[in-house]
């Protein structure tokens, strides 16, 4: 999702090319068909998710695992979001 946000930045046509080697991994492809198949910034960042990792939310790691194991961020954001706000509401 990062990578589409810097290419196409006015209003003359912009193309990007993606070049890989021939020895791809599993997840690389599946990187590569959710680029080709998709326009949707939020879906690629998703699906990124989903595939990479959410990394260290708060530190510098980019991709990995995260230390959360009573949820999943993506198939819980609802519920994680809940509990957010009902948090925030009990500090008010």
């Amino acid at each position: 999702h990062q990578l589409r946000g810097r290419v196409g930045r006015s209003d003359l046509q912009s193309y990007c090319f993606l070049i890989y080697s021939k020895k791809l991994s599993e997840s690389g492809i599946e990187r590569m068909k959710t680029l080709r198949q998709s326009t949707d910034g939020f879906y690629i960042a998703e699906q990124d998710l989903v595939n990479r990792g959410p990394g260290e939310v708060n530190g510098t790691m980019q991709s990995g695992e995260l230390a959360l194991e009573i949820a999943d961020v993506v198939r819980d954001k609802k519920l994680l979001l809940e509990a957010r706000s009902d948090v925030i509401s009990q500090y008010k």
